[in-house]
């Protein structure tokens, strides 16, 4: 059975058991309030940007994905191939479990992009589907 987060017994927000183990790992109150706040957002804006059909929000997952970096070290001659660090924080990505994965790949979906910030009290997130129009 799919696991949601609860809070205070009763109310239901709509994490799955990956993002949970992750939510319950951040040791600081205020890390772990903006780390829900992100990802709701995140998943808001997924499921808005969606649209055609409703997706449930445990299905949208939110994680992070490393990245290459490029690291020049000056000591070497400017045409020295760079090397390439990964990233430990990475950065956001969606990825889709379930009925929400079905209802992609039939829309046609073949990449997304997803940007979350938050400052003090509030956090936004805009969500961007491509799609292969010759397909």
């Amino acid at each position: 059975m799919q696991q949601h987060l609860f809070l205070n017994n009763d109310t239901i927000v709509a994490f799955n058991a990956e993002e949970i183990k992750e939510y319950r790992k951040i040791g600081s109150e205020d890390q772990r309030l903006k780390f829900l706040a992100s990802r709701w957002a995140a998943k808001e804006a997924a499921y808005k940007a969606f649209g055609k059909d409703r997706i449930l929000f445990p299905e949208i997952v939110v994680q992070k994905r490393s990245v290459a970096r490029r690291s020049f070290d000056l000591r070497q001659p400017q045409f020295t191939r760079p090397r390439f660090n990964r990233s430990a924080s990475g950065v956001p990505q969606l990825r889709f479990e379930g009925e929400a994965q079905e209802k992609i790949k039939e829309a046609g979906v073949t990449n997304s992009q997803l940007s979350i910030s938050h400052d003090e009290d509030y956090a936004t997130a805009f969500v961007i589907f491509q799609r292969n129009l010759e397909a």
